[in-house]
């Protein structure tokens, strides 16, 4: 797999998929991407789809401080990391 780095624009390509930083627009396809994984797997501690205001209250509270990321094949979203603050348990 060959991968380069495009640091202007903040994508990171590997063959046909690139990861770069999220905008607002893409918090539609991030939150289908996670409730599907809340009703499918074991992979989300969450036990109940979410909404688009509550994704959007999260962007607002963080997104300039903690990155957000989307994984893209072609031009469509497959995958998102967030990075949050820690939680004490």
């Amino acid at each position: 797999m060959s991968m380069q780095s495009c640091e202007t624009n903040n994508v990171t390509k590997a063959d046909d998929m690139a990861v770069r930083l999220s905008n607002r627009e893409d918090l539609p396809r991030i939150l289908a991407i996670s409730n599907w994984a809340i009703l499918h797997t074991a992979a989300n501690f969450r036990t109940e789809p979410q909404t688009l205001e509550v994704w959007a209250s999260l962007w607002d509270d963080t997104h300039r401080k903690y990155a957000w990321f989307v994984s893209e094949k072609g031009s469509e979203i497959i995958g998102f990391a967030v990075a949050t603050p820690h939680k004490g348990r």
